[in-house]
């Protein structure tokens, strides 16, 4: 059997909106199982990196319109807190809400987008709310397009 690229494509998204599906199910189920608090991100198949990356399943996922203070390459020890400062808020986030959703980022031949780290590109949203809005609220992230210079938070 030989696989051409539309069925790769096909096995792609397939894989994803398993995913998708299978993360707002563990969440829905182990919501009205246990009490929020108990829950961790590992328990539902998501593992969050930082304050604005996600590993689901073993796909590492970028979440854009924003930009966390980096914690594994943090240039001082103040970004280095906030970025731990981030991560939690996210975890928060993803534990506290009764709703999630990943758009993932599609190129014009309906593939999904990846950044240069081979990453997934796509907007969370939690109970309807893009967490763009929510992580920058907190002013634990600036909003980000992938373009241009990221902040220094070192020099806040």
């Amino acid at each position: 059997m030989t696989l051409c690229a539309a069925d790769i494509r096909h096995s792609e998204r397939f894989a994803l909106r398993y995913l998708l599906v299978c993360l707002s199910f563990a969440i829905s189920f182990l919501s009205a199982c246990a009490p929020v608090s108990d829950l961790r991100p590992t328990d539902l198949g998501v593992r969050v990196i930082d304050g604005d990356s996600l590993k689901i399943n073993g796909e590492n996922i970028r979440l854009v319109g924003f930009n966390a203070p980096e914690i594994w390459l943090s240039r001082c020890e103040y970004e280095k807190e906030l970025g731990l400062a981030a991560k939690a808020k996210l975890q928060s986030i993803i534990l506290q809400s009764k709703d999630v959703r990943l758009d993932f980022e599609r190129k014009k031949d309906g593939s999904f987008k990846r950044d240069k780290y081979g990453r997934l590109l796509a907007v969370f949203y939690a109970d309807g709310r893009d967490v763009a809005d929510i992580m920058t609220n907190a002013r634990l992230a600036e909003y980000y397009d992938g373009t241009g210079r990221r902040r220094n938070w070192c020099d806040a």
